[in-house]
């Protein structure tokens, strides 16, 4: 788990910290590809829920940008075409995807620093840590906090280590092994109703064909 920062720690945000910790930088990466495997096979499932060619699933997926809305495009789908109880466990896993997609998001838009001395950690200040910092120098320096009541708060900076994002790594592995099994389920039960609309189409045709 990232920790919060030893007090009196010098931060220094630039790009080269990854340079400077690769062994960080290749598990941070190894989470983004994961998190991107996860993403692609989304499509496959919706052509297995659909019954389409793979690149028909895909090319509809695509189409959707928002990592949310491909969720309910993803549900809307099995709300028409699947059984209860595969709905609920699809529901549930998509919900696990989204927080999984929001770390990947976290890894490629946030402000990474280093700590002076420190190759074993790198910090990471959320998406919106620079643009804070910056209005709360900007607010002290302008006295608009005595204008407004209040100046922007600190952001919190955690540090993270190899081994948290290999953790988060094998998170995101297992999610796809979640994948990769419901898929075969939807393509198991849809080849069981596909055979048993066949078998009642061949017994109506007997029933009406003459002796």
């Amino acid at each position: 788990m990232p920790t919060e920062l030893p007090t009196g720690s010098k931060v220094r945000f630039r790009a080269d910290v990854m340079l400077e910790r690769p062994d960080i930088a290749a598990a941070m990466m190894r989470v983004v590809s994961l998190c991107s495997e996860m993403d692609y096979r989304w499509a496959v499932v919706l052509a297995e829920i659909l019954e389409a060619e793979a690149a028909a699933g895909v090319a509809m997926y695509n189409a959707v940008d928002n990592q949310i809305a491909k969720g309910r495009l993803l549900n809307a789908a099995a709300e028409k075409r699947l059984e209860p109880h595969y709905r609920k466990d699809l529901k549930a896993l998509i919900r696990k995807a989204i927080d999984a997609a929001k770390l990947r998001n976290n890894i490629a838009h946030g402000q990474w620093g280093g700590i002076e001395g420190d190759l074993d950690g790198i910090v990471l200040g959320d998406g919106h840590w620079a643009s804070t910092a910056v209005a709360g120098v900007l607010a002290r320096s302008h006295g608009v906090e005595t204008i407004l009541g209040s100046i922007p708060p600190d952001a919190v900076l955690l540090r993270f280590t190899v081994g948290d994002f290999l953790s988060n790594a094998d998170h995101v592995a297992a999610l796809i092994e979640e994948q990769i099994a419901l898929t075969k389920a939807f393509k198991n039960y849809r080849s069981v109703i596909r055979g048993m609309f066949l078998s009642g189409i061949t017994e109506a045709a007997e029933r009406i064909s003459p002796a």
